[in-house]
């Protein structure tokens, strides 16, 4: 059976786009806080919008659905690929790996592959992969000042204009799911991928290759296992212990603000974080194998359990309300003491002033004491577009940027910093002794790396996810205004999630 007789209705759907930017612009490329969370984290278009953007889609999933075995264009044979990270390779004498035209260290004729990214600093590896492969040649596009929607509308009108879609384009974890229905991802089984499946994290490589050992849609590159960032000196101040538990977090929250009116222990914005309801309690909401049914479970009550949380701490005022650049001023300035913190986060929030230094990271409060039940945020990968001229090439650079020594050298270390998702480079100690000024003389990585290790791995995106995350950003405005609860917030994204699914053709169960 095909895709279109198990999905009539999503058969003429195309890319959704997620929320928009936030503080972007093309002088000031985003950091990885604002681009790895812009897709539930900031403003994004209505449900009525998102609606309208949606049913402008076109989707064909019958090799998904039907039998997902590995094809390839017919113009390009299977080639092998890397088996494993390569060692390292230094560039020759001369090479820039500091140019930001990247196609300035290319040989001369080599076939030219476009790359849209947002990481700050990948032009590094990507200059070092153009010295060191004569026939290719990567020609990276800044999307920074594009990134979240802005992006996947490009993208999205690339697609449909059959013109200027990139070879290979950054595509978050959670977006996968949508593009994988819609066909505009290539498996990259012919050009060798699956063969490097065993040197990455099992969850994350599930990621992209979601329904079998035969389908890879892209490469892992970062993962975002999720700490909490705290000012050590003014926890000092304070009298404030580490908080262990949400309970504590939330005591804390409240004796800190009574005494000092003008200073947080958190801040609301951050509650657009799906992991804290969700991922963190166990109340794993998706199941889906890829076929026409999808079971959704939002209002588990887990959930519900800590929504009820968090409203609490609202209504009694001890939680800032700011977003942006002012959340980062409030941290910075001391009035907001901590942060819910990716590992991508404290490199790119380093900001001079009195607090550089000041700050470490600790797990985050769990819900039980003793436990240690942990969750990711954030997370990238690379796929190749199936309008690519060069898939050959194409893959061959997603997979030697995002699995080599030689480029992991690079991506671990300032203006790049990505928590590696290799298992070898998570390994090394030239990664986990890593310091930054921010955290002073502490090696962050070594605990974000035992953060990783008990994240809970069974978490799935939903074929549906961003219209969920609109529903949730949508409702959490809703939450500060007061004009609703994170109850209510709960029960509403179960509610819209299930008859979004259903009207898009799934058979959903709950």
């Amino acid at each position: 059976m095909t895709f279109e007789h198990l999905f009539p209705r999503m058969a003429t759907r195309r890319h959704r786009s997620p929320g928009p930017s936030w503080g972007a612009s093309p002088e000031k490329p985003l950091s990885h806080r604002d681009l790895a969370r812009i897709d539930i984290h900031r403003p994004r278009p209505t449900r009525q919008l998102q609606k309208v953007m949606l049913a402008s889609s076109s989707v064909a999933l019958s090799g998904l659905l039907a039998a997902c075995g590995a094809t390839s264009p017919s113009s390009t044979s299977a080639t092998s690929a890397t088996k494993a990270p390569l060692a390292a390779k230094p560039p020759k004498p001369g090479t820039d790996l500091n140019a930001q035209t990247t196609t300035s260290t290319c040989y001369s004729g080599a076939t030219k592959i476009v790359f849209w990214s947002w990481v700050p600093g990948i032009y590094r590896p990507i200059n070092l992969f153009n010295e060191t492969h004569p026939k290719v040649c990567v020609d990276w596009v800044n999307t920074a000042a594009y990134a979240g929607q802005k992006e996947y509308v490009k993208l999205e009108a690339a697609f449909k204009a059959d013109s200027g879609v990139p070879d290979v384009v950054q595509i978050t974890q959670g977006h996968l799911s949508d593009l994988i229905l819609t066909k505009h991802l290539l498996n990259l089984v012919p050009y060798g991928a699956d063969k490097i499946k065993n040197a990455y994290v099992p969850w994350v490589w599930k990621i992209v290759s979601p329904f079998s050992n035969h389908d890879v849609y892209s490469i892992p590159q970062d993962s975002g296992p999720m700490g909490l960032l705290y000012n050590t000196s003014l926890f000092k101040k304070y009298g404030l212990a580490i908080p262990r538990t949400w309970a504590q977090f939330a005591s804390e929250a409240a004796v800190v603000h009574k005494a000092h009116p003008g200073v947080y222990l958190a801040n609301i914005q951050q509650l657009t974080e799906i992991q804290l309801f969700w991922w963190q309690t166990g109340a794993f909401p998706v199941k889906w194998q890829g076929s026409a049914n999808l079971t959704l479970n939002y209002d588990q009550p887990a959930a519900v359990k800590a929504a009820d949380y968090w409203q609490k701490l609202w209504s009694a005022g001890d939680l800032a309300n700011l977003s942006g650049t002012a959340e980062t001023t409030a941290l910075t300035r001391g009035d907001v003491l901590s942060a819910l913190a990716p590992a991508w986060y404290p490199d790119v929030y380093t900001t001079p002033g009195k607090t550089t230094g000041e700050w470490s990271i600790a797990l985050l409060p769990q819900w039980t004491a003793g436990a240690k039940d942990n969750v990711n945020d954030g997370g990238s990968t690379d796929a190749v577009t199936t309008n690519t001229k060069h898939p050959k090439q194409a893959a061959e650079f997603a997979i030697w940027l995002n699995s080599t020594k030689a480029s992991w050298n690079l991506m671990v270390k300032p203006p790049i910093l990505l928590f590696p998702t290799v298992k070898s480079v998570l390994a090394e100690s030239s990664f986990a002794d890593q310091k930054i000024p921010l955290t002073g003389s502490e090696q962050l990585e070594k605990v974000y790396g035992s953060i990783a290790n008990t994240v809970k791995t069974d978490w799935q995106w939903s074929p549906v996810q961003q219209y969920t995350d609109t529903v949730i950003t949508d409702d959490v405005d809703l939450v500060v205004e007061h004009k609703m609860t994170f109850a209510g917030l709960v029960q509403n994204v179960q509610k819209q999630s299930v008859a979004y699914a259903k009207s898009e053709g799934f058979t959903v169960h709950t």
